[in-house]
């Protein structure tokens, strides 16, 4: 009983963390109209707190004379009790910002989980002129 009041404890610390919210789409077979089977992203979880972490490097890619292209590393650090699969797509909310990004692995604990995303992006550069 002691362990399980600890792990609740932990959990309710953890959960103070999660300023952001997410929702969770995954590909589901759905009919169509017409009777055709087909897939749609289909909301499996919404409004879940969680919290957006970039892991703390960036990965280069290809780089032009004008942009850019890079790949930040980022965590979803979210409680153990949603089942997010790899190749589910997440809706994250961060700070006023929207961020659509495909989930990785998720590594699960017992009070919560961590799960791997990966975001590109293009950085331009802008010519300055003297």
């Amino acid at each position: 009983m002691k362990v399980d009041m600890k792990i609740a404890k932990r959990k309710a610390a953890m959960a103070l963390l999660h300023q952001d919210t997410m929702t969770v789409y995954r590909q589901q077979e759905v009919t169509t109209d017409w009777g055709g089977d087909a897939f749609e992203p289909v909301a499996v979880y919404t409004g879940i707190a969680c919290h957006l972490s970039q892991k703390g490097d960036y990965a280069p890619a290809e780089v032009t004379d004008s942009t850019a292209n890079y790949r930040r590393r980022l965590k979803v650090f979210t409680s153990s009790e949603y089942d997010i699969q790899p190749n589910d797509i997440l809706h994250i909310t961060h700070q006023g910002d929207k961020y659509v990004l495909p989930a990785g692995p998720a590594h699960r604990y017992t009070i919560h989980q961590e799960i791997d995303v990966k975001w590109k992006g293009i950085a331009e550069h802008e010519d300055q002129e003297t």
